[in-house]
C-alpha cells in the first residue's frame, strides 16, 4: 500500500474510481470481465508511474512492477501490451529508441540493444518491417537484434522531416563514392538505403556503415541528441573493420 499511497494523491484516487465506476454504473454492472478489470487497474497504476518517470525505463521495468504487484514478469509484459492496445498512451517512440540506443553493442554481425519496454520493441519492429526489413526474433524477448544497415534506417526514421532528406542525400552520395571505388553499379535512387548498403558493402558491411554513421552526426545536429551521437561514435569505431 505504500507504493499506492506514493503514486496516487487523493485527487488521483478519485479519478481512478471514476474510471472504474464508468464501467459499472451505466447499465453495465458486472459486464466487465476480470481480464478487462485487471487491464484497467494496471493502466491506472502504470500511468501514474509514467507521469513521474516516462524517460527513465528503470522505474517501470518488469521485475520492479512484478515485485510491487505480486505477479510474474511475463504477466507484467502482457499487461503492458494489453494496456497500450486498450488505453493507449501517446509517447515518442523515436526519442525513446534514441535514448535506448545509448547501450547498443555489436556482435556476430548484428547491432544488439536491450529493449525493456515491450511496446517500444513492437514500435521498432513495425518501423523496420514497414521499411521492408526485419529484425531477428530471439528467445530473449527484450533483445533487439538488427543488421547494421537497418540500424542506419532506424536512425533515419527518428529524424525530423527536414533533417531526413538531407541525411538521406548525404548517405547516397557516400554510397555512390564507395560504389565507384569498387567498380560497382551506381546507387539506385529507387532502392532503399539498407539494400544499397548491403549490395555495396558486401562482406564488410561494418566498414561501410561505420563511415555512413559518421555522416549522420553533423547533419542531424541537436535533433539527434547527445546520447545518440555518443552511441554513433562508439558504434562507428566498433564496426570499422568488422564483418
Amino acid at each position: 500500500m505504500e507504493q499506492y499511497s506514493e503514486l496516487f494523491s487523493v485527487g488521483d484516487k478519485a479519478k481512478a474510481f471514476d474510471e472504474l465506476a464508468k464501467r459499472y454504473y451505466s447499465r453495465n454492472f458486472g459486464t466487465l470481465s476480470k481480464s478487462d478489470i485487471d487491464t484497467l487497474m494496471f493502466s491506472l497504476y502504470i500511468e501514474r508511474i509514467l507521469d513521474n518517470s516516462e524517460e527513465d525505463m528503470s522505474k517501470y521495468r518488469d521485475y520492479l512492477i512484478a515485485r510491487q504487484l505480486g505477479i510474474t514478469e511475463s504477466r507484467v509484459r502482457s499487461l503492458k501490451i494489453k494496456k497500450q492496445l486498450q488505453y493507449p498512451r501517446k509517447y515518442d517512440w523515436k526519442a525513446a529508441f534514441l535514448r535506448t540506443s545509448e547501450k547498443a553493442g555489436y556482435e556476430d554481425g548484428k547491432i544488439k540493444i536491450s529493449i525493456s519496454d515491450p511496446n517500444l520493441f513492437i514500435e521498432i519492429k513495425d518501423a523496420v518491417e514497414q521499411s521492408g526489413g526485419y529484425i531477428d526474433i530471439q528467445l530473449n524477448s527484450k533483445l533487439l537484434q538488427v543488421r547494421p544497415e537497418w540500424f542506419v534506417e532506424l536512425l533515419l526514421l527518428t529524424q525530423p522531416r527536414e533533417n531526413k532528406a538531407s541525411i538521406e542525400k548525404a548517405l547516397r552520395q557516400q554510397l555512390s563514392k564507395q560504389a565507384d571505388m569498387k567498380g560497382l553499379l551506381p546507387v539506385q535512387q529507387d532502392k532503399n538505403i539498407p539494400d544499397e548498403i548491403k549490395r555495396i558493402g558486401g562482406e564488410v558491411v561494418g566498414d561501410l556503415v561505420s563511415s555512413l554513421l559518421s555522416v549522420i552526426i553533423p547533419i542531424a545536429g541537436p535533433a539527434l541528441g547527445a546520447a545518440a551521437k555518443h552511441t554513433i561514435v562508439l558504434l562507428a569505431a566498433t564496426l570499422a573493420g568488422k564483418k
